[in-house]
């Protein structure tokens, strides 16, 4: 039989190749051998979140935490768990646990910001992302957030030099196109954003959103007729889509208005 050390290698092994399933299958063997395993445990957690069985994430890594209560990720990965489950309070309080434990954990920093951005504390959002960033600014999904949360804050400037950065970091995230497009067409960039949304739609073309925001670029610059084709996708893609049906009737009335 294989030592607890040597299964834990193979679980991790699975997990990080994806194999979620067999990951926590090993992950559970070595549990029943050895219950207070406070790694198997974090990572049987991680894998459930990841699976999102927020409620089974909370418990194992709270199992972890009373076994080895050290250990920096298993705070951060439990607020990540107690955020999806709705508790940005606790969330909060777990992100802080791990940030005293490790102050230059950027991750800990990131599950902070969203979980502070659940509570409606959008300048203590960004100071966290800023300092996630300060520690990793490889770290795409902060460029990210930070950026939509300048656009909230009307700082577009500075939304779009950091939402720019995640797309060079992350350049096939069709979300991060589109967020980058939405900024630049806030800040009077009709060309660059109409690049960024097409981009975007390149990479996922199924994109409601992607295809009503292009719309009313061209319709803006009077380009009724693309607009209405990009209106018509929208709508066909989320028929319940009340915006792009406004606009769709929009762009038909103008052209009927022009004798189109």
């Amino acid at each position: 039989m294989p030592s607890v050390s040597e299964s834990l290698a193979k679980a991790v092994k699975h997990h990080q190749a994806g194999e979620l399933q067999e990951a926590e299958r090993l992950y559970r063997r070595i549990v029943r051998r050895d219950s207070g395993h406070a790694d198997a445990l974090h990572l049987l957690g991680v894998v459930a979140h990841q699976r999102r069985r927020n409620t089974d994430a909370v418990n194992y890594i709270s199992r972890a935490i009373a076994a080895n209560g050290t250990q920096a990720a298993y705070y951060s990965n439990l607020a990540a768990a107690q955020l999806a489950l709705g508790d940005a309070e606790q969330a909060i309080d777990s992100a802080q646990a791990a940030i005293r434990i490790a102050p230059d954990y950027a991750g800990a920093w990131y599950n902070l910001s969203m979980a502070l951005q659940a509570r409606g504390q959008l300048q203590p959002a960004v100071d966290a992302l800023q300092q996630a960033l300060r520690h990793n600014p490889q770290l795409a999904e902060a460029r990210n957030n930070l950026g939509n949360l300048l656009i909230a804050q009307g700082r577009i400037a500075e939304a779009i030099e950091h939402l720019r950065s995640a797309t060079q970091l992350r350049p096939t995230s069709a979300d991060f196109h589109y967020n980058l497009a939405n900024a630049l067409h806030k800040h009077g960039e009709p060309e660059a954003a109409l690049s960024s949304y097409r981009e975007s739609l390149r990479l996922n073309p199924n994109g409601a959103e992607t295809h009503n925001n292009l719309g009313t670029v061209f319709a803006s610059r009077g380009q009724l007729r693309d607009a209405l084709q990009h209106f018509e996708n929208a709508v066909r893609l989320k028929p319940d889509y009340s915006a792009a049906q406004a606009n769709l009737r929009r762009a038909r009335a103008l052209l009927s208005q022009q004798g189109e």
